[in-house]
């Protein structure tokens, strides 16, 4: 091997020649795609489609949880969609629910308002799998009712 005067990359070039005793051009072949190779692009699409998800459920379940104070703190009762099915606890992992709270694990099915002084069923709304509200002794009107029948349509209203 003979060395020249020229830059770097010719030097490199013949020396990686006499290392491997050929005289055919440097290998310049892209190495292969490796399996599941996303763009920036992609990544941030995603990311953007989760974040909307992950939105929606934070704030159904945060509507769930103001509606539910409001009816207990109005002297109601509330049950969930797993206590017809006669498990003892939530769906969902214990150190999860613990951690976020089972609202994100359960809905409101059934409300039972009584006996206390509500004119107003508007925060009820906020519960859109609800079935079956009882209203007993409420002095409620009866637009009141029909109203939030309409925003409840799938939801069976007795007095």
């Amino acid at each position: 091997m003979v060395a020249r005067q020229s830059n770097g990359c010719d030097l490199a070039v013949e020396l990686q020649r006499a290392l491997c005793n050929c005289k055919s051009k440097p290998m310049t072949t892209r190495p292969k795609r490796r399996f599941l190779r996303f763009s920036l692009r992609a990544m941030l699409v995603v990311l953007t489609v989760f974040s909307v998800w992950l939105g929606v459920q934070v704030n159904r379940a945060r509507n769930q949880r103001a509606a539910v104070n409001w009816v207990t703190k109005n002297g109601g009762e509330v049950e969930y969609d797993w206590t017809f099915n006669s498990k003892l606890e939530p769906p969902g992992p214990r150190w999860l629910r613990q951690k976020i709270g089972d609202e994100y694990f359960q809905s409101v099915v059934q409300v039972l308002v009584g006996r206390s002084e509500v004119h107003d069923l508007s925060p009820l709304v906020k519960l859109p799998a609800l079935k079956q509200l009882a209203i007993i002794n409420t002095p409620v009107s009866d637009e009141e009712v029909s109203n939030l029948q309409e925003a409840l349509p799938n939801c069976r209203i007795t007095r």
